[in-house]
């Protein structure tokens, strides 16, 4: 396993060093653009190749070596994409992870981060929800290749926007690993950041792909509390979201279990923005065929417009 790693991360460095950074412009309205990247994202991460994302596998590796190759396609030369391997220990063992962050090589300008875990579970895993499938890959399509894509589309947006350069506070990107086995991931990078980087608001994502287009409800799970984050960024969203169709919850249910909640409790402001659990959660029938690319769609549209009313 170790040499097959290595061969892995050979192959990654390799990458890093081989790809070319092209420009790519993409309007917000270009629906079937983004939808072709939100299509070409969830399953190539969720498909059987990528073996489930377990942190700490060659298939983490593999999953990270598409991931900055897609981010290195648009990403402008005052951003910079940052590797950071983290150890930890869980039911599945002890585990070498690595986490993802695009951030500005500015680190002076203040940021607002996308953020969304990566990783997903291995055949067999302790966490699955399997009975007789246990050993079965688990593709992870909402869990959490959806919150991945929508991450990345709209971070690609904005630095696609003609007033990136003005744009206040800076959009960042995170993309976490060891979430499955205790949000280990979140409690790293805000180790390592939070004193580095000016961070004004998180908006985390996990598993948005699976709205009821009869309900169109989008869950926002955070603290209670929050009224800074609720008076700076949800103040119009409610509102704003009906424009594109959706129905905006405010809920502290389940924010524990996010690593927006890793992100509150050291006190920047974040939420958790999700379409909810369901029967295929932590199980091999999570696939991506089962995703609603639409309502993905319009979860990006209606926060860019909210991003830029703030």
């Amino acid at each position: 396993m170790k040499s097959l790693l290595k061969h892995y991360l050979f192959l990654f460095i390799l990458s890093l060093n081989l790809v070319c950074k092209s420009q790519t412009n993409i309007c917000i309205d270009d629906t079937t653009h983004i939808l072709n990247d939100l299509h070409h994202i969830i399953y190539t991460i969720s498909d059987d190749s990528m073996g489930g994302r377990a942190a700490g596998s060659i298939y983490e590796i593999k999953s990270i070596n598409f991931l900055v190759n897609e981010i290195l396609k648009f990403l402008p030369n005052n951003y910079e994409i940052i590797i950071d391997e983290f150890t930890y220990t869980s039911y599945d063992g002890t585990i070498k992870a690595h986490n993802i962050s695009v951030l500005p090589k500015n680190n002076k300008i203040p940021i607002h981060i996308l953020s969304a875990h990566y990783d997903h579970l291995m055949p067999g895993s302790y966490y699955s929800r399997e009975i007789k499938n246990k050993n079965q890959i688990h593709p992870g399509a909402d869990d959490n290749a959806s919150g991945v894509s929508l991450a990345i589309e709209l971070f690609k947006i904005l630095l696609s926007d003609k007033s990136i350069d003005t744009m206040y506070p800076a959009p960042a990107l995170i993309l976490l690993s060891g979430h499955e086995t205790g949000m280990h991931g979140s409690e790293e990078w805000i180790c390592k950041y939070k004193t580095l980087y000016n961070i004004d608001f998180v908006l985390n994502f996990d598993m948005v792909g699976r709205m009821d287009d009869n309900e169109s409800i989008l869950l926002i799970r955070q603290a209670t509390n929050d009224e800074v984050l609720n008076k700076y960024f949800f103040k119009t969203y409610k509102n704003n979201a009906k424009k594109f169709n959706i129905n905006i919850k405010y809920t502290d249910e389940g924010f524990r279990q996010t690593d927006g909640y890793n992100f509150y409790i050291n006190k920047i402001q974040s939420c958790t923005i999700s379409t909810g659990v369901h029967s295929d959660y932590h199980r091999a029938s999570d696939t991506p065929d089962k995703i609603n690319y639409q309502s993905i769609y319009k979860i990006i549209l209606s926060l860019y417009y909210q991003i830029f009313d703030i």
